[in-house]
């Protein structure tokens, strides 16, 4: 039986202000009540309230395309989910086309592969994720 594990929002309201606390991970074992429940804020988008936080990305939204090594399949598609288009490539690798918010925190992810990933398009964000390297080697000069 495969191991199922959920993330749980929870806001708490605080006058007119809704204040997010820590997600935790755990094993589903039971369901919450109809108590436990509560009614999320006028406008509250749970899908763009969840890549926000978890992804991070504090850029423009972009849909970009990059060349994985198919060793990191999984982690493409833990990353990028359901929404991205991926195919494999005859040499092996991979290329995916996923909407992400291009900026430090997704070119930090991008880096951590070395030359097991690349990024192909679009050109604006190629330019400014090599910007974004040759700013960080910069230091280490």
């Amino acid at each position: 039986m495969e191991k199922a594990s959920v993330y749980c929002t929870v806001l708490q309201h605080k006058g007119e202000s809704t204040k997010t606390l820590p997600c935790v991970l755990f094993s589903p074992r039971r369901r919450a009540s109809s108590q436990q429940r509560c009614q999320l804020p006028e406008g509250f988008d749970l899908g763009e309230y969840t890549r926000s936080t978890f992804d991070m990305y504090n850029g423009e939204s972009t849909r970009v395309t990059l060349r994985m090594d198919r060793k990191l399949l999984n982690i493409a598609i833990d990353r990028f989910g359901v929404d991205a288009h991926m195919r494999h490539l005859e040499d092996g690798a991979i290329e995916v086309s996923a909407e992400v918010e291009a900026g430090p925190t997704f070119y930090g992810w991008l880096f951590q592969f070395g030359a097991q990933a690349k990024l192909l398009a679009p050109a604006s964000a190629v330019e400014d994720f090599k910007n974004w390297c040759k700013t960080t080697l910069e230091q280490y000069e």
